[in-house]
This record gives structure tokens, C-alpha cells and sequence, in this order.
């Protein structure tokens, strides 16, 4: 689990060479021609002496730059000429010399290098992590305002999330958050309709986006500073009165139709899809699919009902960072989306985000098909075997359901995430390096704050039955004994040190904070996780683990030549069914 919050949008600034640029540039010596080479074509000449191509002029004019910036002013600039062997001055009389030539000879080099100073051996300390002081305000319909001022560059970026998100589809019509905000961007407003509102941004060099995530759906805007005024009157024209044209969303949806015919052309993500569908139900909020029915049979009717519902001011949050001044942002914020009311006929509050209801009823689902489960001594499991004809190489995944990010074990169990993966974890070292199994293997926890997360594990093998029974054995291990404390202090040490990325730039740290303030995570709560963090032991480990890793429980599933990992698979002790994937042809 990486500290930081939601992702959020980037942008490139590109520089050019100025005229004022510095330059080290070669000058040809003058030199009166000569008679052409032997065997030459005519008015062919040969380079005069003292003058050599512009390339190599220009390589040795650098290297002697970098000399003289390595030795200028220092104390040793005068044992960097001691160093050297005496040169001859009249260089222009000289042959050029070859590129070998110019290389330093064993004893010359030595020299140098005993001249430069010795490399330190400890890292400075870090600076101090501070915390940007967030500007926050409410106004009068609800709409909560973040602020923070960075006059770095001349520009603007903002992000309004709006709760709801995928999560707030409805059953029978999976995707229809994502398919209403890209038509909501795309078809513009009733004053900017969609080519309207292209034409301006692209006047004003400005972009605005909508997406749709697991619970929110986020706008975002960029321009100049100048421009943000403007830029925000815009993005209020969206929010309050977005158009929604057919035309567009017949294309919009014809992509979608478009991506689902590609859904199971890499294996690997076939079996993660279908492993959640087993474990956490079908109709789980985080193992559900679109389907092309239900994304063939959304209207236009459909996105304002789910516009009118989930997109009211009252539900959401503006955060704005870059260089301006924050009372005028305030008060553009407010004329630009201070008249956003929620929609007729509407609720006074907004309604609660689909969560821990609809998860209760595919969990008892899932439950109830406890015959497609085998339990912890009843054999060696039940592996759901995906059939691809030809494929060399099988695709594995097992898994459970798993915890929140506020569970009193998150800590632990995030210590043991980077306890089993990256190059030097258990899984890596095992599977990979000591047995050769696989390439490729990770395994570890989502820990998500709003609700409760899964246990994945996953991997690529040829050997899907070995893959498997080694696999759980290494997890089976990280339930019975505690790590190595060396192990253990060098995971700690790398989840500590990403906690500084969290505050690489003030953009990254309004946009966490907006998410929090979004989801209702309280506003210590990254500095409290990473205390936690610090204090897990390896004895903390293995409880958690104990607690909550249960391998020869899991439902696994394989993607693979059925004919040749089938029989493996069985001979291990594993049950094979047979999945098939839903045809959408």
C-alpha cells in the first residue's frame, strides 16, 4: 500500500533553447588548401593541421570545460596540473591527435583521481516534511472549498470530485457512471455544447477531463493563471447544466461496446476478473462487470437521472492549487459555481454512497455457494481452470477477502506487503529465484479506507500445479513464524521512505486532501498510519497473518491450456472445474 491518495492529473512543461543559451562552440583554424589525396576525387582536401571536425572539436572544447569546472577555484586545481604531463604549446603545429589520444593514460589518470576530493559517506539529513497551509471554506450551497497557493509557475490546477463514482451504477447497467462522465465532458453544456466548449479551451490552452472512479467522479482543469476564472465558469457549467447529447453517447458508447470485445485478451487479468466474482460474489461492487447489454441499453434519460441524482454541490469538493490570490479564487469559485443547486425534486441531503448493504448480500451469495470453497485440510483446493487453447504460459491467481485501511491490523498487514514482494520478498526469492516457477509473482492486500478490501496473490508460470502448491506453501509460512528481522526493518524502511512522495508536489497533497475530505478520512490520518507503521513487529506480523492469510482456503484460478495443466493439476490434489467466460460475440 503506497501512502498517497487519489491519482491525479499531470502536465508537461516544455522548455526551449534561447538564443542567450550557453554554448561552447569550435572555431576551424584557417589553412591554405592542399593538393588532394592520392586516389581522391579532385577538390577533395585533406583537414590542415591544428584543425579538426566539428564534432570532434566540439567533444574535445567539452571535455576540457568539464576539466576546468571539476578543478576551478578548488584546492586542487593546482595538483590536477601537477598531475599532468607538460604540454606543448604550440598545439596548432601538432598533428591532431587521434580520439585514443585522447583518452588519459593509466598513471595520468590515477593522478587525477587522487586529486578529487573523497565521495561523502552519509547522506545529508532530509529537510523536514511541512505541511502546505490549505485554505478551506464552505459556501452557501453546500459546496466545500480547498485552496492552497503556489506561485512556482503561472498556473492553475483544479479538481472537483463529485461522491457517487462506479459504485453508484445501477445493478442492471454496470459502467453507467463512466459512460456519463465522459459524455457529460465531451457533450459540453447547454451555453458551451461540446465543440463549443473544445474551441474555447483550446483557445485558452486550457483542458478540462471527467472520469469516473470506484466512489467519485473527478473533473479536472488546467490553464494559465489569467485564465482560471474563466476556466472555472466552465467547469460550473458542467456540473450545473451539462447537455448529454445522443449522438454523443451513441459514440461514446459504441468505444465502450469496443473495449469489452478485448476484455479477455490478456490472461492474467482474466483470471484476477474472475477470482473476485468468486470470492467476493458477482454481484459485488468490486467484482462486477459491464455487460453489452446493460451498456447497449443506456439512454440519454439514464445519464441525467444519474446526473440529477448523485451531482449536487452538497456532495461534493472544489480543490484548487497554483498561483493566485486566494480571496479572488474564492469569490471566482463562488460566482462560478455558488448557483449549483442539486436538481429538482431532489432530496435535501444527498444520498449515501452504495456500500457496505449491497456488499453484505454478495457476500452471503458467495457464501452460499460454499461447495466452490474447499476449507483449510479438505484437500489441496479448488482451482477454477480457464481454457486457452495453445498457451504456453498459465496465468495464476488466488485470493480472500481481506480488510480496510482502518482496520487495527492495516499496519501489519502492510508490513507484510512489502515483507513478500519486490525483489528481495519472500514470493520473489522463493518462486522465482531459488526454484524457477515463474518471472513474474506478487501477493499482498488492498487495503482501500471506505470499505473492506481482498487478498490477491498472482503470478506466470508453465507449471501451474507446482506454481500453486509452492505458493501457498511460502504464504502458509508467513502464518506460522515471523519474518526475518532483517527483512522485516528493510520492508518498514521502504513503506516509511514513500511516505515523502505523498508531498513531492503541493498538487499531490491538496489532491489527498480533497479525497479525505471527500471519503471523511480524518486529516491525521496518514501521519497516524505511518507511527503504526513504525511500530509493527515481527511477532505483529505473524499474528496479523495468522489472522488473516488463509492459503489452502482460497479459491484459485488458472488461465491456460486446460489439456496440459489440467492433469498436472490433479495429480497435485487439486478439484478442477472447468469456468467458462461469458461469450459476448
Amino acid at each position: 500500500m503506497h501512502f498517497s491518495g487519489q491519482p491525479g492529473g499531470s502536465s508537461a512543461l516544455r522548455s526551449r533553447s534561447s538564443p542567450g543559451s550557453h554554448q561552447i562552440r569550435c572555431v576551424r583554424a584557417a589553412a591554405a588548401p592542399a593538393p588532394p589525396r592520392a586516389g581522391g576525387a579532385a577538390g577533395q582536401q585533406p583537414p590542415a593541421r591544428g584543425v579538426a571536425s566539428r564534432s570532434t572539436c566540439h567533444g574535445r572544447a567539452a571535455a576540457a570545460a568539464l576539466a576546468a569546472l571539476l578543478a576551478l577555484g578548488s584546492p586542487q586545481q593546482q595538483a590536477l596540473a601537477e598531475a599532468a604531463p607538460p604540454a606543448q604549446l604550440e598545439r596548432s603545429a601538432a598533428p591532431a591527435p587521434s580520439p585514443g589520444a585522447l583518452l588519459l593514460d593509466d598513471a595520468r589518470a590515477a593522478g587525477v583521481l587522487r586529486a578529487l576530493p573523497a565521495p561523502p559517506r552519509t547522506a545529508p539529513p532530509l529537510p523536514r516534511i511541512a505541511r502546505q497551509d490549505i485554505r478551506r471554506s464552505v459556501l452557501p450551497n453546500g459546496l466545500r472549498l480547498l485552496l492552497l497557493r503556489d506561485p512556482q509557475v503561472p498556473l492553475v490546477r483544479g479538481t472537483l470530485l463529485l461522491a457517487g463514482g462506479q459504485s453508484a451504477s445501477p445493478a442492471d447497467k454496470v459502467g453507467l457512471a463512466s459512460i456519463a462522465a465522459e459524455v457529460q465532458r465531451a457533450g459540453g453544456s447547454a451555453v458551451h455544447p461540446g465543440d463549443a466548449l473544445d474551441e474555447r479551451l483550446e483557445d485558452l490552452a486550457a483542458a478540462i477531463e471527467a472520469v469516473a472512479g470506484p466512489r467519485a467522479v473527478s473533473v479536472e482543469f488546467e490553464c494559465a493563471s489569467e485564465d482560471a476564472a474563466e476556466v472555472l465558469s466552465l467547469v460550473g457549467e458542467l456540473a450545473a447544466a451539462p447537455a448529454f447529447p445522443a449522438e454523443r453517447l451513441a459514440v461514446v458508447k459504441q468505444q465502450v461496446l469496443e473495449s469489452l470485445s478485448h476484455r479477455d485478451d490478456v490472461a492474467s487479468s482474466v483470471a484476477r476478473r474472475e477470482l473476485r466474482k468468486i470470492m467476493l460474489g458477482p454481484d459485488s461492487l468490486w467484482a462486477r462487470t459491464p455487460t453489452p447489454a446493460g451498456v447497449a441499453s443506456i439512454t440519454d434519460a439514464d445519464l441525467r437521472a444519474w446526473w440529477a441524482e448523485w451531482e449536487r454541490p452538497d456532495a461534493a469538493v472544489l480543490a484548487v492549487v497554483g498561483d493566485f490570490e486566494a480571496d479572488e479564487m474564492a469569490a471566482a469559485a463562488a460566482r462560478a459555481l455558488g448557483g449549483w443547486a442539486p436538481a429538482p425534486g431532489q432530496p435535501l441531503a444527498p444520498r449515501p454512497v452504495p456500500g457496505a448493504g449491497v456488499e453484505a448480500a454478495a457476500a452471503a451469495a458467495a457464501a452460499a455457494a460454499a461447495g466452490e470453497r474447499s476449507q483449510a485440510g479438505g484437500g489441496a483446493g479448488v482451482v477454477w481452470l480457464v481454457d486457452r487453447p495453445g498457451a504456453a504460459q498459465a496465468s495464476v491467481a488466488t485470493g480472500e477477502p481481506g480488510v480496510s485501511l482502518t482496520h487495527p491490523d492495516a499496519a501489519r498487514l502492510s508490513a507484510l506487503n512489502s515483507v513478500l514482494n519486490s525483489f528481495g520478498g519472500a514470493l520473489f526469492d522463493e518462486l522465482r529465484t531459488r526454484e524457477g516457477l515463474c518471472y513474474s509473482v506478487s501477493g499482498g492486500w488492498e487495503l482501500p479506507f471506505d470499505h473492506e478490501g481482498a487478498f490477491l496473490a498472482a503470478g506466470e508460470t508453465s507449471q501451474p500445479a507446482l506454481f500453486l502448491k509452492e505458493l501457498r506453501r511460502v504464504l502458509a509460512a508467513a502464518t506460522e513464524a515471523p519474518p526475518p528481522a532483517e527483512r522485516l526493518a528493510r520492508a518498514k524502511q521502504e513503506r516509511i521512505n514513500s511516505f515523502v512522495f505523498n508531498f513531492a508536489t503541493p498538487a499531490a497533497q491538496l489532491q489527498r486532501a480533497a479525497a479525505y475530505e471527500l471519503l471523511g478520512v480524518p486529516e491525521g490520518f496518514l501521519y497516524n498510519f505511518r507511527d503504526s507503521l513504525q511500530a509493527v513487529s515481527a511477532a505483529d506480523v505473524a499474528a496479523a497473518a495468522a489472522r488473516h492469510l488463509h492459503p489452502y482456503g482460497q479459491p484459485a484460478v488458472v488461465v491456460a491450456d486446460a489439456a496440459a495443466a489440467a492433469p498436472a493439476l490433479r495429480a497435485a490434489g487439486f478439484e478442477v472445474r472447468p469456468l467458462a467466460l461469458e461469450r459476448y460475440d
